[in-house]
């Protein structure tokens, strides 16, 4: 029930972050890392692809071919693990090195996109304005749970794993790259 009263806010503050989006300039913003640190005219996927501790990220992405989705114009938020984050994932290691496990990668990487351009700003205001947790559904299998911990905001899988974001959002041409610590998804057979 409280999910569906969510919704509507989390679409409102989508909207003005689209419209905050379009304003995009190359003027770098504030350095905290609750805030958005770089605005460009690149796509996401280019964003990602030119970071150097995303690059067992985009590397997956292009592999499961969810990279193209990042080219296109609709916009996206992507909460992007680090490398340290892939590389401390019990068993990352193994599943990321077995081109046979393409599709368990794409479920994977599909837990950390979500709709809209979502920046930290908007989701610290929508926890503020629900008095606590709010609830955003990913392209993946289940719900992200976003809530503030002193004052970092910290993601929740589905499964329960947790990452706090790591840095300043990083705004393109189509959607969001918000930098995370952890993978928000466990290899099945290994949680």
């Amino acid at each position: 029930m409280i999910r569906h009263k969510l919704r509507p806010t989390l679409a409102a503050i989508a909207a003005l972050s689209l419209v905050t989006l379009s304003a995009c300039s190359e003027e770098p913003a504030a350095s905290d890392d609750l805030t958005t640190q770089e605005r460009t005219s690149q796509t996401v996927a280019a964003i990602v692809g030119e970071r150097s501790d995303l690059s067992i990220l985009s590397d997956e992405l292009s592999d499961s071919g969810l990279s193209a989705i990042f080219d296109g114009q609709a916009s996206y938020t992507v909460l992007a693990p680090l490398d340290t984050a892939f590389e401390g994932m019990e068993g990352g290691t193994e599943l990321l090195s077995d081109e046979t496990k393409g599709a368990l990668v794409a479920a994977i990487l599909r837990e950390h996109m979500v709709p809209g351009a979502l920046s930290p700003e908007a989701i610290r205001e929508a926890i503020a304005d629900n008095g606590g947790p709010v609830t955003v559904r990913s392209f993946g299998e289940g719900d992200l749970n976003f809530a503030l911990e002193g004052d970092k905001i910290v993601v929740t899988g589905p499964n329960g794993t947790k990452a706090t974001m790591a840095g300043g959002a990083l705004v393109g041409s189509n959607g969001v790259v918000i930098p995370i610590d952890g993978v928000l998804a466990t290899i099945p057979g290994e949680a």
